[in-house]
């Protein structure tokens, strides 16, 4: 079976773990990788890690709770950290090997920059002290990289779903909310400017609802 077709297969049945490290051991082998190919590694590696994200907060939250969890929560949040920092770093080797250096269409680069950009953002999230500088710093760096190609994707999902993504890292990571605000306003700013296919309006609502509520929680926040 074709290996599109098995990954497309493999999203819409929500076996994402498995359909990520098809891609990944398929991709590591490739000497270039199509604009296909890349839009379902983001697919797959958003649902990957959003899940194991949650498990993450959940056993940071729980630490916080509580001085007397036994050893064993200590060493499934250390494996579930170093899980999250391997699935991105494997992910930002890919990209710098064997997609930023064959792409030339910079509406195609806005896409590899997202994904380096969430990456660094997920291991900033995990780390800590110099890691979490570092992270901090190549993922804001990766953000910027896809504002500069704003111009040539305005009305695609993927630089809608950039911008949200970007707000978040600078309200959770940088913990700037003026800065988190101004780029949320920035999306919805796009959202109520663009013209998205009729095939994409619902997803678009979705997230201008998760913007939304964003921005009221910031506001809100002391």
């Amino acid at each position: 079976m074709d290996i599109l077709k098995k990954a497309d297969l493999g999203l819409k049945c929500g076996r994402y773990e498995q359909t990520l490290e098809l891609l990944f051991t398929y991709l590591e082998k490739q000497e270039t990788i199509i604009s296909s190919h890349l839009e379902l590694l983001e697919k797959s590696f958003r649902f990957v890690l959003a899940s194991t994200r949650k498990g993450w907060r959940t056993l940071s939250q729980q630490a916080k709770e509580s001085t007397n969890l036994p050893l064993l929560h200590t060493v499934y949040k250390s494996r579930v950290t170093k899980e999250i920092i391997a699935k991105c770093q494997r992910l930002i080797n890919l990209i710098d090997i064997k997609v930023l250096p064959f792409l030339y269409e910079k509406r195609e680069k806005v896409r590899a920059f997202k994904l380096i950009g969430d990456a660094y953002r997920y291991i900033a999230e995990v780390s800590t002290e110099e890691e979490h500088s570092k992270a901090s710093e190549e993922s804001l760096l990766a953000y910027q990289k896809v504002m500069e190609f704003s111009n040539y994707c305005v009305n695609e999902l993927v630089f809608l779903r950039s911008l949200l993504n970007f707000s978040v890292f600078y309200y959770e990571i940088l913990d700037n909310k003026i800065k988190a605000l101004e780029v949320a306003k920035q999306a919805l700013n796009t959202i109520n400017n663009a013209e998205y296919p009729v095939k994409e309006h619902g997803e678009v609502e979705q997230l201008a609802g998760i913007i939304k509520e964003n921005m009221k929680l910031w506001v809100g926040s002391e």
